[in-house]
């Protein structure tokens, strides 16, 4: 009996299987078609920034480089290479929905920026590292630098290559800077969720600290995308511990191949990954027997096989402290007779209460207010960076507070910690501390992100940091005026 017309019968299978692929989601665009789409673009933006690049050098700058430093066209091709290569780099993972077009739009602001910055300001740093990298690379002299020049030598080995192009470690720092942002998102969404995770993601592509560096010719960027790999190697893949902690020390020794003192930074991530590990804190067997036989071993690889390196970054961090006020007489007149004096102790500058000022003072540095006793361009990054910690970091503490029981949560805040006490140090001899706490903004990006969700819960928090602030911003005033 054939069924009546309007009720269900017996559809064929082939109409069966018509329905069920008209019901499928429609695959995404491939990748191939993506990269040849963004190409035309590129090539388009290309034009246009040559154009606009001949325009700018028609003008004259105060630090504008000469001619022969910065090859345009060297510049440009390098940055196809490298944006094709951070393509590749997303296709070999999970990456998040959009992450192509997130990608696209971080490296193409940070190579704007580089464009920018090129013209119109270089760091003083920044000129000295090329022209190093540019003498090695002229006259071979590799073996007789010392080992904790190993950016400029890193930097050199291209220079050699392509030639003394100071755009060529800007736009290699710009991919890292674009690439950092997706570690950022694999170690929130391992801790919290895909939402948090998101969020993350975004602050880690557009804070104006991660920005700005990343279109410098500076260790930085590349110290902080190893610190964060590290972070990523002991809690993202599944691998057996042994496995983690050779990779953590294998970005340990890189970093200090690239800047000495930092290599303290993965080091405390992975004494912290010991005694926290990946899943809830229980202070009760935070002192197991299995956890200090670990941290034991791991004193006695670092002391023994690992010794250069330890005593490398002592040397390198006292070396670096000791450039501060005491060695600058002038500075040190000029204290006695300003508001400085009536704060630290001049006499005694390692002083117990010089130490708790410098610490209690490292979250609120750089100040947002430097701008406006300053014109220079490095005083309006400098408060930018000091905008985004003072209105980030509140969030980041109510991170904190909501998921301490969490191992990496407190991995991350301890490390933190550490970054924002050797700030505090390098501040207590007269050091800036924009640059030292680079790579606390990358974590902050994800304890922020966490805090997001819960703020309301703990006004407390919020009002009580913005109230610290604001009295850090009366004193800085005061001290100025």
């Amino acid at each position: 009996m054939k069924p009546v017309h309007g009720e269900s019968g017996g559809a064929t299978p082939a109409k069966t299987e018509y329905n069920r692929i008209k019901t499928l989601p429609k695959a995404p665009q491939s990748y191939i078609n993506r990269m040849i789409c963004v190409a035309a673009l590129i090539a388009l933006g290309c034009l246009i920034s040559r154009f606009s690049i001949h325009l700018v050098s028609m003008m004259t700058f105060e630090y504008m480089l000469p001619v022969s430093a910065t090859s345009i066209l060297q510049a440009i091709m390098l940055t196809i290479v490298c944006y094709f290569a951070g393509v590749a780099f997303l296709s070999k993972r999970e990456s998040p929905a959009g992450s192509l077009g997130l990608f696209t739009i971080a490296f193409a602001v940070r190579i704007v920026l580089c464009f920018f910055m090129l013209y119109f300001f270089i760091g003083k740093d920044e000129y000295r590292m090329h022209l190093q990298s540019e003498s090695i690379a002229d006259t071979g002299t590799w073996a007789t630098v010392s080992a904790r020049y190993g950016y400029t030598k890193l930097v050199a080995v291209f220079y050699s290559i392509f030639g003394p192009n100071i755009l060529i470690p800007k736009v290699l720092n710009s991919l890292l800077g674009s690439m950092l942002p997706f570690l950022v998102y694999d170690i929130s969404h391992r801790l919290f969720s895909e939402k948090i995770a998101r969020r993350s993601l975004y602050f880690a592509a557009f804070l104006p600290p991660l920005l700005f560096y990343s279109a410098m010719n500076l260790k930085e960027i590349p110290c902080t995308f190893l610190l964060l790999l590290t972070i990523w190697g002991l809690y993202v893949p599944r691998w057996s511990l042994l496995l983690r902690v050779s990779f953590a020390f294998a970005m340990g020794i890189i970093t200090y191949s690239l800047r000495a003192a930092w290599s303290v930074f993965p080091l405390t991530v992975i004494i912290f990954y010991i005694f926290f590990g990946d899943k809830e804190v229980r202070f009760g067997s935070l002192l197991s027997l299995k956890k200090v036989f670990a941290v034991v071993a791991l004193a006695v690889i670092i002391v023994f096989p690992l010794r250069p390196l330890l005593e490398g970054t002592a040397e390198h961090i006292e070396g670096r402290l000791s450039i501060g006020i005491q060695a600058d007489p002038k500075a040190l007149s000029e204290a006695k007779s300003s508001y400085t004096s009536r704060l630290f102790d001049i006499k005694d500058p390692w002083s117990l209460r010089n130490l708790s000022i410098q610490v209690l003072r490292a979250p609120f540095s750089p100040t947002p207010l430097s701008i406006f006793f300053d014109s220079r361009i490095q005083s309006i990054i400098d408060s930018l960076l000091g905008l985004t910690q003072y209105m980030l970091m509140p969030f980041a503490l109510i991170g904190v507070v909501s998921a301490w029981r969490k191992g990496g949560v407190m991995t991350l805040c301890l490390v933190q910690l550490v970054i924002l006490l050797t700030g505090g140090l390098s501040l207590m001899l007269g050091l800036t501390i924009q640059r030292i706490i680079i790579p606390m903004y990358a974590i902050i990006s994800i304890l922020a992100s966490a805090g997001l969700e819960t703020w309301r819960k703990h006004i407390l928090i919020l009002g009580g940091w913005f109230m610290a602030a604001a009295g850090m911003l009366v004193i800085y005033s005061i001290s100025r005026l």
